[in-house]
């Protein structure tokens, strides 16, 4: 078989029909071999049958026995794809334009040290409601979703709903780090290439639709659990790149009045009980801070 372009690695779950789309929008794309890399979580759907009679492109299919999570998954998807650039799609995507692959490889050719390139990512088909350009945190770490829906240049991350990077970073940086099994994967993974030099381009005229489908969803993302699995991933994304002494200044900070109001903003939307507090913005921090500095005194190089 003759080495494609790049793999477009889709991690699905529970989602054949709206994979079936992701998969036909890639049929589509013009001026560029792909090849899919399907990475199965364990769905009882029917994923896999309709994968396998599917043969419009070259398709590598990998089923897992249960859910591994995003991350898990891309990394095995890494491992299988062929080509030197490797595209990561989610399966409730959709390409809205047919020379939407063609013209994110090309990007690479005009910025050097770009790791990844990325379209805009519509809610709808129409490009009426924009849902993310280009990752940006705001002062406490929670996504700016004004910038992030505004601006795309020199972006601080960008989303693997979809996206195009390089073989090579992937492969610099170990794919996806395990423990973010989905959201603040795709913000680690970027942080990791920006502390090496490289940098993401967006294009605001190339167009993805996200369809937000609730099928497969482990957990509602307007409810408690994800709230609560946001705080737990974030402090680990913070104590391990600040430290205890870093990760200390900014639990500090959370208690200023800015702190106070960055986290109303966060939180607007979803009122808390005292219990919700004490455990999100207590009990979770000073949890993570603890076993931060138990792996540092087990490691023999307790580093403060």
């Amino acid at each position: 078989m003759n080495r494609p372009d790049v793999s477009v690695v889709i991690v699905t779950y529970q989602r054949r029909k709206d994979l079936a789309l992701a998969m036909e929008s890639m049929v589509a794309q013009r001026g560029v071999s792909i090849e899919l890399v399907i990475v199965d979580n364990g769905s009882t759907d029917g994923t896999a049958e309709y994968v396998r009679s599917w043969g419009k492109l070259p398709t590598i299919l990998h089923c897992a026995q249960r859910n591994l999570g995003a991350s898990v998954g891309r990394n095995v998807g890494i491992r299988l794809a062929r080509a030197p650039y490797i595209a990561f799609m989610d399966s409730d995507a959709v390409a809205l334009d047919d020379d939407l692959v063609r013209r994110l490889l090309d990007a690479f050719q005009e910025e050097p040290q770009a790791a990844a390139t990325a379209p805009a990512i519509y809610e709808d088909a129409e490009r009426k409601h924009i849902w993310f350009m280009a990752g940006y945190p705001d002062k406490g770490g929670y996504h700016d979703f004004h910038r992030s829906r505004s601006e795309w240049r020199d972006p601080h991350y960008i989303s693997t709903c979809f996206s195009v990077w390089r073989r090579e970073v992937l492969e610099e940086l170990g794919g996806f780090d395990p423990a973010y099994p989905y959201i603040f994967e795709d913000l680690d993974l970027c942080a990791r290439a920006r502390d090496r030099g490289w940098k993401f381009v967006v294009l605001p005229d190339a167009a993805v639709q996200h369809r937000l489908s609730t099928e497969g969803r482990v957990r509602p993302a307007d409810g408690y659990a994800h709230r609560l699995y946001t705080e737990r991933v974030m402090n680990r994304f913070y104590v391990l790149r600040l430290g205890a002494k870093g990760f200390l200044r900014r639990w500090r900070w959370w208690l200023t009045p800015e702190g106070r109001e960055c986290r109303r903003i966060a939180y607007i939307d979803f009122p808390l009980t005292l219990r919700q507090r004490f455990i999100l913005f207590w009990w979770i921090p000073a949890l993570t801070l603890g076993r931060y500095l138990l792996s540092k005194i087990t490691a023999g190089r307790i580093q403060i």
